[in-house]
């Protein structure tokens, strides 16, 4: 039985480490809060997967076709700053990046 008197059992638990989640994918998949899975965890020797983090600026971006190897690499290359790239990849506008002048105006866009 995986749920049991309102509470998942330590095998829920175990069947989410067993297919490579870590704490905090297992609390989104059973619905619970990752402090829930921690305690669990701990309690019942349970391993679950480590959690690696990747900075999102160490991450390739493509920006007009072209391939830069991280955000840093591309706001160097277009004379913006990182956190330029960072608002136009939320925004979805990573094309519209370093478009304008540094006095406020539109560049004109070359065709080649």
């Amino acid at each position: 039985m995986i749920f049991e008197h309102g509470r998942y059992t330590p095998e829920a638990y175990q069947q989410c480490a067993d297919k490579g989640m870590t704490r905090a994918e297992a609390a989104m998949h059973l619905g619970v809060r990752k402090t829930a899975v921690k305690s669990a965890s701990r309690r019942h020797g349970i391993k679950f997967k480590d959690y690696v983090y990747v900075s999102h600026t160490e991450q390739p971006v493509t920006h007009l076709g072209v391939d830069y190897p991280s955000q840093s690499a591309l706001a160097r290359a277009i004379k913006v700053s990182p956190q330029t790239i960072t608002e136009h990849l939320n925004k979805g506008s990573i094309d519209r990046a370093g478009s304008k002048a540094r006095d406020g105006k539109r560049k004109r866009a070359s065709v080649t």
